[in-house]
């Protein structure tokens, strides 16, 4: 028996919504869902995957761990090069450090 991709459902007869109508509500969901994934929004969009499209709900509120810290720039003391370093510190503690560009 094969099933049709939106389900009958069994609605009362005193309600006055026909199975059209959800059908029509099934399809909304559906895209809502759909559309919360980034690639469907990169898709339609038609961005490079870089942009808002590819954020979701949770990464738009998401902050490097940097965020807020001072940055002191230092010298690797590795090799003795003299490559430049940026170190990230915030409340006397140290965060990150980083090369500098």
């Amino acid at each position: 028996m094969r099933t049709s991709f939106f389900r009958k459902k069994r609605i009362a007869s005193d309600t006055h919504v026909s199975i059209q109508n959800v059908a029509v509500w099934e399809w909304e969901t559906i895209k809502e869902i759909v559309l919360r994934w980034p690639v469907a929004r990169q898709i339609l969009a038609g961005g490079d995957g870089t942009g808002p499209e590819a954020m979701s709900a949770q990464t738009e509120n998401l902050f490097p761990k940097n965020h807020g810290a001072d940055v002191a720039r230092s010298v690797c003391p590795y090799c003795a090069v003299g490559c430049g370093q940026l170190a990230f510190h915030k409340n006397g503690k140290l965060i990150s450090i980083e090369g500098d560009p």
